[in-house]
């Protein structure tokens, strides 16, 4: 047929331009010497080529295509903790002056307060996740000061951040944005050197319960406004002329006038948009304590220190809440609607 003619010339030449005539009735030569007393019009011969071209196209891809072996995805000990204890993560300094009041492990705080909020021994200083080039400098400059005041360990969701923390010595922990989701992140993240870190807030209690690494010290959101995007850019100071995300004021409102409250996060112009409602789980307190977790963390962002203190109260009695809030993903996966 003429496409074979023409696939088997295109093999033996593939590199030789194609040279035809536009008068029907001539003959359709080849500049490589090959003469086929072929008579076609212009359209047919154009259709000639775009399907020699696809199946070339197709043949070329077809020889790339790799088989998979699939292997065996070795079977994961669980050592389930007895209990966990509550740590706290805190924005300003009036919630971490509030949160002192109860025993917590430990404390996130952001690094940015170091001036503000010295080093203690339950206190650990948080990295942002979203770290430009240019502000590099000035948080390697952070870590040399914490280095110098006794600091041993840091947590943060920036791998820039963890590795300079890493070859500095320091004790490094992961935050919820390396989306540690399963055992194998957990091992990964193990390996690398990471003591612990935020898990996926996108797990349900089962998926949690049955994640390995038992060396790994797994911390979980039991109460807070979940970031649920974070953005390069901040989104205020393009209407108002300057960013003030730092105190909080600022939401974003959907079709369902359901507010979004707008963070700063770290000195760059990146921002996280919060949540709606809050995770609230204080009347699933057991259930929690047994999850394979070492730690349940308390995420306040845009409470006040009396705010703070209320809702602490509320979980120590195991009370329900007097706003609207969900329950996250603990009973709903990612794949359930």
């Amino acid at each position: 047929s003429v496409l074979y003619a023409l696939q088997r010339i295109a093999r033996n030449n593939l590199s030789a331009p194609i040279e035809y005539s536009t008068t029907f009735g001539k003959n359709f030569s080849f500049v490589n010497g090959s003469r086929y007393n072929i008579f076609l019009p212009l359209k047919s011969i154009n259709e000639l080529r775009r399907k020699l071209t696809d199946n070339l196209s197709s043949e070329i891809v077809r020889s790339y295509k790799k088989t998979l072996e699939k292997t065996a995805l070795p079977v994961v000990s669980v050592q389930q903790k007895k209990t966990s204890s509550f740590t706290a993560c805190v924005r300003t300094v009036e919630q971490y002056k509030a949160v002192s009041d109860f025993e917590f492990t430990y404390v996130f705080v952001p690094v940015e307060l170091f001036e503000k909020i010295q080093h203690k021994t339950n206190v650990i200083y948080v990295f942002p996740d979203i770290i430009r080039d240019t502000h590099m400098e000035y948080y390697t400059s952070l870590m040399d000061k914490l280095i110098n005041a006794g600091v041993t360990t840091v947590l943060s969701g920036n791998y820039a951040i963890l590795s300079l923390a890493k070859e500095k010595g320091l004790d490094i922990w992961g935050n919820s944005s390396l989306n540690i989701f399963n055992t194998y992140s957990v091992d990964f993240w193990s390996e690398y050197g990471l003591e612990g870190g935020f898990l996926s807030n996108e797990l349900t209690l089962d998926e949690i319960s049955e994640l390995g690494g038992v060396n790994f010290e797994k911390i979980i959101n039991v109460y807070g406004y979940i970031t649920a995007m974070t953005t390069a850019y901040c989104p205020i100071s393009s209407s108002v002329g300057k960013c003030d995300c730092h105190s909080g004021k600022y939401k974003l409102n959907d079709r369902k006038n359901e507010s979004f409250a707008i963070l700063k996060n770290g000195s760059s112009s990146a921002c996280n948009i919060l949540n709606s409602k809050p995770v609230y789980m204080a009347e699933r307190m057991n259930e929690l304590k047994h999850s394979n977790c070492s730690y349940l963390n308390f995420l306040f962002t845009t409470e006040t220190a009396d705010e703070c203190k209320h809702i602490l109260k509320l979980y120590k009695s195991g009370l329900p809440f007097d706003k609207p809030f969900t329950r996250g993903h603990f009973y709903r996966g990612i794949t359930q609607i």
